[in-house]
């Protein structure tokens, strides 16, 4: 089983931004963990120029910049033997997330943080599983 999906819209709240939104998203061809979009495109990073409360212009969701989306194969396989007239031997393996792509989080989007435009976590704990099963009918 294959799984394909683009990421959620990045949310980022309240912030100041002086920029055009088109320049925000990067190509995928060019992020990476640590710059998922351009933090350059206009943001206001200095906390003491933030506004606590303010008539927004700009949008909570932008399209163009994405979370991680899901890149997930799940592969199973099994082998049926016959041993005797009553019975039989079933192996099996399982591998869920067989090629172990790592799903990250959504990044930072708070233009006051160290951490601005990184990813620095992934969605799931558990990535790789590998399962081997041997069932025996008679």
């Amino acid at each position: 089983m294959f799984t394909l999906t683009s990421g959620p819209p990045l949310d980022w709240g309240n912030v100041a931004f002086y920029g055009l939104y088109s320049d925000i998203a990067i190509p995928n061809s060019e992020r990476t963990p640590t710059h998922w979009f351009n933090t350059n495109a206009g943001f206001e990073k200095a906390s003491g120029k933030q506004l606590a409360n303010n008539i927004r212009t700009f949008p909570t969701r932008t399209s163009g910049a994405r979370g991680d989306g899901t890149n997930n194969w799940n592969l199973s396989t099994m082998k049926n033997f016959q041993i005797h007239e009553r019975l039989r031997f079933q192996l099996r393996a399982e591998a869920q997330d067989a090629l172990n792509h790592p799903m990250f989080a959504a990044p930072n989007t708070d233009p006051t943080s160290t951490l601005f435009g990184q990813a620095s976590a992934t969605q799931f704990t558990e990535q790789r599983r590998v399962s081997l099963i041997g069932r025996l009918e008679w």
